[in-house]
C-alpha cells in the first residue's frame, strides 16, 4: 500500500513543497513533527515509515543497512531538507553506533555477519573520535567505551565478550596462536593492521595488548650462551630500533616508551642457544613454543 501510494514521488513532493514554505517560525515545531512522528517515506523491499531521530544522512553500505535508515541513497537531492532544515545527523554519533552494536549482540546473526558488523562499528567510531580530537574537541570518557567493554567485544570466539581481564589485542599473531583455542582467554577479532587505525579506541576501551601482557621465559634448564658482538650490535642500535618504532605504529611507540623499554634495550644481553624453546604465560595460562629469538 505504501509503496504504490508514493511510487510517483508524491513523498518528494511534499517535502520540497514544505522546505519552499517553512518560515523560521515554524521550524522548532517542524522538527518536533518528523522528530515525534514517522514522516520520511523509505522505500524498496522493506518499505517504512521512520521518524527524523532515528535517521541519518550517511549511508553506512550493506552491512549494517538494516540497523541504520540511510537517508543519503534514497534522498541524494534532499541534503539541505534533512540535514539543514530538521537537523537529522550528518552521520551517526559514536553513542549511536554502539546502541546499534548492543541491538546486533542480542539478535543472532550468522557469526560472519556479526562480525563484520562490529568491525565496521569499531571503525566508524574510531573515525569519530579522530575527528573529534582534530577538532580539538576529544571525549576523556565516553559513557558508551564502558558499554563496548561490557559485553560488545567481538571476539575470535565468533562471539561477543566482556573484558573480565581476558580479552586482548592481537598484536603478536604467532604466540596468540598457542592460546587461540583456550576457552579462558580471547582476542578481539581485528587483524594487526587495524590496531594502529583503532588506537584511541583501544584506549578508551581499557583493552590490554598481548605484547604487554605475555611473559615470557626460558624453561629451567636451558642451555645458553651470550653471545658478546650481537649484544654489542643490538646496544649500539637500540636508537634506529626506537625510531623504526617511532615511524610505524606512534601509539605503540609511545606506550613502550612510557614503560621504559628503549632503557632496557640499551641493557639488553643476546643469548644464544642451540634450540630455543620458550615458556609463555598469559594471566595463568601457559605454553610452549620454539622461537627464534626471545
Amino acid at each position: 500500500h505504501i509503496t504504490s501510494r508514493f511510487r510517483d514521488g508524491g513523498h518528494k513532493r511534499m517535502y520540497r513543497l514544505i522546505h519552499s514554505h517553512t518560515q523560521s517560525t515554524d521550524l522548532p515545531r517542524l522538527k518536533q513533527l518528523f522528530a515525534q512522528e514517522p514522516l520520511i517515506f523509505l522505500g524498496g523491499e522493506a518499505a517504512a515509515w521512520v521518524k527524523s531521530s532515528d535517521a541519518c544522512w550517511q549511508s553506512y553500505g550493506r552491512i549494517l543497512k538494516k540497523h541504520v535508515s540511510s537517508l543519503e541513497t534514497a534522498y541524494p537531492d534532499f541534503k539541505e531538507f534533512f540535514v539543514d532544515l530538521l537537523g537529522i545527523e550528518d552521520r551517526l554519533s559514536s553513542a549511536r553506533l554502539v546502541q546499534i552494536l548492543s541491538v546486533i549482540s542480542k539478535s543472532k546473526l550468522p557469526p560472519n555477519e556479526a562480525g563484520l558488523s562490529a568491525q565496521m562499528i569499531y571503525t566508524e567510531v574510531a573515525d569519530n573520535l579522530r575527528r573529534a580530537e582534530e577538532a580539538g574537541q576529544p571525549d576523556a570518557a565516553p559513557a558508551w567505551a564502558v558499554a563496548i567493554k561490557n559485553g560488545l567485544l567481538w571476539t575470535n570466539k565468533d562471539d561477543f565478550w566482556s573484558d573480565d581481564e581476558d580479552v586482548f589485542v592481537n598484536d603478536l599473531p604467532d604466540f596468540a596462536d598457542l592460546f587461540r583455542e583456550n576457552p579462558k582467554v580471547a582476542f578481539l577479532a581485528i587483524k594487526p593492521a587495524q590496531i594502529s587505525p583503532l588506537r584511541r579506541l583501544l584506549e578508551l576501551c581499557s583493552l590490554r595488548r598481548l605484547s604487554d601482557s605475555l611473559k615470557k621465559n626460558l624453561p629451567i634448564g636451558s642451555k645458553d650462551s651470550a653471545d658478546d658482538l650481537l649484544t654489542s650490535l643490538v646496544r649500539s642500535r637500540s636508537r634506529h630500533i626506537a625510531e623504526y618504532i617511532y615511524a610505524h605504529d606512534h601509539g605503540h611507540y609511545e606506550s613502550l616508551l612510557e614503560g621504559g623499554a628503549f632503557s632496557q634495550l640499551k641493557a639488553l644481553t643476546v643469548y644464544v642457544v642451540p634450540e630455543l624453546e620458550v615458556e609463555v604465560s598469559l594471566n595463568e595460562e601457559t605454553a610452549r613454543a620454539r622461537v627464534n629469538a626471545i
